[in-house]
């Protein structure tokens, strides 16, 4: 997995729960105008400020088992509500905290391990003119378990292996005689067939 898969995995959490939700965004959003920023999480249908921005606050690693680590995250799911005081939206939102804090840590997301455990806080904030509930749902541990690139194991599929008899001496192949492992992509022979070495090859020789 990766924090842009985590990330996706979160906002598709928040979509399935369908329109009560508000719009989703799976990225922390910004804008220097308050009325502007706002917009970014205004239904379209009520007109009303509803929504939510996914960012990740941190992340550190530990060691898991042989060449694996484990890589644990902190997320804030942080949601904007319109506050109306005549019908009691802070009821509103936090019943809707509670339907996500409930179903985060009912099912883990696809690719982690340890149940998410979520703790929220809910405040309320002025927008410019607009007063507005704030929900700040942490996930602190979202874990997965990554295993790093290995090193590649080097290719000998290159290496030619080529045995010599010592002439008028003997016939079989054995341990008296010469063995010549040679880099063939990179070695370089003279006229005696003698093997010499560039700056890129390697030679590796037995004399018996």
């Amino acid at each position: 997995m990766s924090d842009a898969t985590i990330r996706a995995a979160i906002k598709a959490r928040l979509d399935e729960l369908g329109a009560p939700i508000g719009r989703v965004h799976d990225y922390e959003r910004w804008n220097v105008n308050a009325g502007n920023f706002l917009a970014l999480f205004q239904d379209q249908s009520t007109k009303k400020i509803f929504g939510w921005e996914i960012s990740r606050t941190g992340f550190k690693t530990e060691r898991a088992a042989m060449n694996k680590l484990r890589l644990i995250h902190r997320y804030t799911i942080r949601g904007y509500y319109g506050l109306e005081d005549a019908v009691g939206t802070e009821k509103s939102v936090n019943a809707l905290a509670d339907a996500i804090a409930a179903d985060l840590a009912q099912t883990r997301l696809t690719g982690t391990e340890r149940d998410l455990m979520p703790e929220a806080n809910i405040s309320t904030r002025m927008f410019g003119q607009v007063l507005c509930h704030v929900v700040e749902i942490v996930l602190p541990e979202v874990v997965e378990i990554i295993s790093p690139a290995e090193t590649p194991a080097p290719d000998l599929t290159g290496i030619d292996i080529e045995y010599y008899l010592t002439p008028s001496q003997d016939t079989a192949t054995d341990a008296e005689d010469r063995i010549e492992l040679r880099w063939s992509d990179h070695m370089v022979y003279d006229d005696a067939g003698e093997a010499l070495m560039d700056e890129e090859g390697g030679r590796i020789k037995a004399q018996g």
